[in-house]
């Protein structure tokens, strides 16, 4: 379970802290933006009226909660089954 939740940061969370650095310079020209200039001025990916960056943002937000409490139900368990062979061993 221990080598579970390795992986899980390797393959799942750091891909995630991956995009949100690939994409916080296109989030921020964005939030910076001021009101007169257009989107289509700007060199902003742009899908449907919103900026490309702000979808990745809210996928890597889910992305962060789903595996997030993967590993924190992965830890309860190992401690749970640390305490149950601890007692096994102590009888």
């Amino acid at each position: 379970m221990q080598k579970y939740m390795i992986a899980i940061l390797l393959f799942a969370i750091l891909p995630l802290f991956y995009c949100f650095a690939y994409y916080f310079s296109d989030v921020w020209e964005f939030a910076t933006l001021d009101k007169s200039v257009e989107l289509d001025e700007t060199d902003i990916f742009v899908w449907r009226g919103y900026p490309y960056g702000v979808f990745w943002y809210a996928f890597c937000f889910v992305g962060f909660q789903v595996h997030g409490f993967t590993l924190y139900f992965a830890y309860n368990l190992v401690k749970a089954w640390k305490a149950r062979t601890a007692t096994r061993k102590f009888q």
